[in-house]
């Protein structure tokens, strides 16, 4: 069994720019919930800030393989996910002494949600 020691997420902030199909104290009580859980098991919490829009800002879903210190990053399809990734790459690298590792061929379809770990 591995041992999980951090958990990157994103920092919501009081002035969150949200779309008009958000309800913010909902988004509000749920992050609370998900960072509670997330301390509960002893995980330590490093915090993203990100100029995306929510809830993109927030969960960071398919956006990169982890495994045995190495970070794999697909290619990112949109200017807000190219954002959140280099932020992710920064927090990966100086923070927890990951190798990051990009996906370049431009050929190439990969997201996190294609590898399933077992």
């Amino acid at each position: 069994m591995h041992e999980y020691t951090h958990a990157v997420v994103g920092k919501m902030l009081p002035e969150l720019r949200v779309t008009d199909k958000a309800d913010l104290n909902d988004a509000r009580r749920q992050y609370d919930n998900y960072l509670r859980l997330l301390k509960e098991l002893n995980l330590e919490l490093i915090d993203i800030e990100t100029d995306a829009f929510f809830p993109e800002n927030i969960v960071f879903e398919d956006l990169a393989i982890v495994c045995h210190g190495i970070v794999l990053f697909p290619r990112p399809i949109s200017a807000t996910e190219e954002i959140i990734m280099d932020a992710l790459k920064e927090v990966m690298q100086k923070n927890l002494g990951q190798t990051i590792m990009d996906v370049t061929d431009p050929e190439a379809k990969l997201a996190g949600s294609d590898v399933l770990f077992t």
